[in-house]
């Protein structure tokens, strides 16, 4: 069996194997694959046997394969495709992304035009001389791209540079037994280095192909279990929350209702449990909406999260003697997201210190400004002029419980209360 039939052999299965992989994991740089190996292929069976051409105007006295120059551009442009795909290179290296961009760009359009012009022609159109330049031009930016991504400790640089390293190392050896032999041999003689350059080449890239769908696969299960982990958390939350702030409620409730049962109670003590339920129930009903609220991934903005503390510090002062101005900063843009127990937090830290400032500061006017400081750090800052936080601090509990909210979405509460009470929660929205 001749090398010819081995190479087309291993052509045929790499090409199933392509294939193959892109129906299952469809990733782009299976496409630039396949038009690479079928390019490559072509540029080397109907070289080293013209006989297997079946365009046999491409066939001359003078070249074996007249289209063999514009294919050397196409497999070279689809190489450095692949390349940029398969070693995340617009995700590791946007600006030499560019460049290869531009320079494949380059190379199909010169491809082509050579590829059209040469079977028209029935030889090569663009002189040889200035075709020759152009072609060294881009073998020594290959080159440099190979250094540079081997400089680069990532396993998937170095199977693409292995590979590589292959095929120019016995397209090396191609030349050097035609300078030796003074190209006395024919022509699948000198070819078979080339195949056999392409068959390792073909290996390594197969093997790293394979191992990144595997680790690709890997880490797409270890997010679904980590999704899985995160939701049981969410359940278990929202459980507590539920326990704990409806559930207390209600266990008010009863107790108050049952007391309201018994006849020897006055008006007054009626009257007084009627109005603890009446305010109770409204509690119950603003923590089961605060929850819900919380839970709607369609309120994962930064826009809605401002307008629901709005709305809620309109309402809460309102029949109050107190008054509320809020204004927000930067906050515009509703593409920005805030996640749900992230704003669940940083909603009742707001509305803790709102109840400060009214039941125990004795303020009369309140500040709640909010603040887009980077795309990702937002500030919101409450102040009053109330009476101000002194040494004894009768709503310590509730300055603690803001502080642990903020610790539990890695945010901070900087806090104080000399002339009027000013309270700055910062936290990253990353």
């Amino acid at each position: 069996m001749s090398a010819i039939n081995i190479f087309i052999g291993v052509l045929l299965l790499q090409v199933i194997f392509i294939i193959y992989q892109l129906i299952i994991f469809r990733r782009q740089e299976f496409v630039w694959y396949l038009f690479y190996s079928i390019t490559l292929a072509v540029y080397i069976v109907f070289q080293a046997e013209p006989a297997l051409n079946p365009i046999k105007s491409t066939i001359t006295q003078y070249e074996k394969f007249t289209l063999n120059r514009g294919c050397w551009f196409l497999f070279v442009a689809f190489y450095f495709r692949f390349g940029m795909h398969f070693c995340n290179m617009p995700h590791l290296y946007p600006r030499h992304t560019k460049i290869l961009k531009m320079v494949t760009i380059v190379m199909f359009t010169i491809g082509s035009a050579d590829i059209i012009t040469s079977y028209l022609h029935g030889g090569f159109y663009f002189s040889d001389k200035y075709m020759l330049w152009i072609i060294l031009v881009i073998s020594a930016f290959s080159l440099y791209i190979i250094v540079f991504l081997g400089s680069k400790k990532v396993l998937f640089n170095r199977i693409l540079v292995s590979g590589s390293m292959c095929l120019l190392a016995f397209g090396l050896m191609a030349l050097a037994d035609m300078k030796l032999s003074n190209h006395s041999k024919s022509g699948l003689h000198y070819m078979t280095y080339h195949m056999a350059g392409a068959t390792l080449e073909f290996l390594f890239l197969n093997y790293g192909l394979i191992l990144k769908s595997k680790m690709i696969e890997k880490e797409k299960n270890r997010l679904e279990l980590l999704q899985e982990v995160l939701l049981l958390k969410e359940r278990e939350r929202i459980l507590a929350d539920l326990h704990d702030d409806v559930g207390g409620g209600l266990s008010s409730i009863r107790i108050m209702s049952d007391l309201l049962k018994n006849k020897a109670q006055g008006i007054q003590q009626t009257e007084r449990f009627a109005e603890k339920i009446s305010y109770t129930v409204r509690e119950v009903s603003q923590k089961m909406n605060t929850i819900i609220w919380a839970l709607n991934p369609e309120n994962d903005t930064l826009q809605n999260f401002s307008e629901y503390i709005r709305q809620y510090a309109v309402s809460y002062f309102e029949g109050t003697p107190a008054t509320i101005h809020f204004s927000s900063v930067g906050l515009e843009n509703d593409t920005i997201v805030i996640h749900g127990n992230k704003r669940k937090m940083l909603f009742l830290c707001v509305k803790e210190i709102l109840h400060n400032s009214l039941k125990y500061a004795q303020a009369s006017a309140i500040e709640v400004g909010m603040e887009l400081k980077t795309k990702s750090q937002l500030v919101i800052r409450v102040a009053d002029n109330g009476i101000g936080i002194g040494q004894t601090n009768p709503f310590g509990n509730g300055l603690k419980n803001i502080r642990k909210r903020m610790d539990e979405i890695n945010g901070t509460a900087d806090i104080s209360g000399q002339q009027g009470t000013c309270i700055i929660l910062t936290v990253d929205l990353h």
